[in-house]
């Protein structure tokens, strides 16, 4: 699995939380990335707006914030992660990681 390149660096996705919106544009990346990645079934019934029972959706929450989170900070690039924007919970994309101060005492 290869990192992205500096031109990924930004938004993936923005304005929107539901699991419906974000779920496929994190897939679409890893597509584009040649990654592969197993959908769980409760995902296809989320996205055809089908009912789920409690613990389907805590799969379906599982896959979005720990599997594709997890897979698209692998091929994040060099120097960013993936997660929401600092300023805004709901943009999604590739940062640039700040930089720790070293602390002198």
């Amino acid at each position: 699995m290869s990192q992205l390149g500096t031109d990924w660096i930004g938004s993936v996705i923005s304005a929107t939380l539901r699991e419906q919106d974000l779920i496929p544009a994190f897939e679409r990346v890893l597509d584009i990335a040649g990654v592969e990645y197993d959908r769980p079934a409760t995902v296809d019934k989320l996205l055809l707006d089908q009912p789920l029972t409690d613990e389907e959706m805590e799969e379906v929450g599982f896959y979005l914030n720990e599997t594709l989170f997890d897979l698209l900070n692998e091929i994040a690039p060099e120097g960013t992660y993936f997660g929401s924007h600092p300023g805004d919970g709901a943009d999604f994309g590739f940062w640039e990681q700040e930089e720790e101060e070293d602390e002198e005492t």
